[in-house]
């Protein structure tokens, strides 16, 4: 059974830190769907906000192919953020999210990557549904002297292998200052 509920709860179960508009740029393939986001407020340091974009693949249906989401939170350099920690946080409230709509989502531990230029944590999470793979969403953070930045994005399973040099190549253009 193959359900939209998930995606749709998804776009709503983001937990991310935020972003300025000047601070990132992001190559959006052709065709996609790309909303500024209400800027979050830091739970890093008082009366500071950031940015957020969220873009979406639709299929011709006006089904959703692929959700993706980047934020940027301005940080001063003394401000100290374990990203291990704060990818566990956003990974626990994304599990909670998905639990209270009866879906099970399993994470593997943080790894390494990369964000555009910036060395990266990630976590992938598998979501499942009465046993059943249905989504997979990775989140990932990274920090230079200026900001943190998480991206996350999220597809359901069928959709992974098609999207995934696409996904890559939005991961490598990202200019994040």
């Amino acid at each position: 059974m193959q359900s939209r509920a998930p995606l749709a709860v998804l776009a709503l179960l983001f937990c991310s830190p935020a972003a300025l508009a000047e601070s990132f740029e992001v190559d959006w393939p052709a065709g996609w769907e790309v909303q500024q986001m209400p800027a979050p407020q830091s739970p890093f340091e008082p009366e500071v906000t950031g940015e957020r974009q969220r873009a979406m693949k639709l299929k011709p249906n006006g089904e959703q192919e692929v959700v993706v989401e980047i934020t940027r939170l301005p940080l001063s350099p003394s401000v100290e953020i374990d990203l291990d920690k704060v990818l566990r946080q956003m990974r626990q409230g994304i599990q909670l999210g998905f639990a209270q709509n009866l879906l099970l989502t399993a994470c593997q531990p943080p790894a390494d990557t990369e964000m555009g230029d910036l060395p990266a944590r990630e976590v992938r999470c598998d979501i499942s549904q009465q046993g059943t793979p249905v989504l997979q969403q990775n989140l990932l953070m990274a920090r230079n002297d200026k900001a943190v930045y998480s991206l996350s994005y999220a597809m359901p399973v069928a959709n992974v292998a098609a999207l995934e040099e696409t996904l890559q190549a939005l991961r490598k253009s990202l200019r994040l200052r």
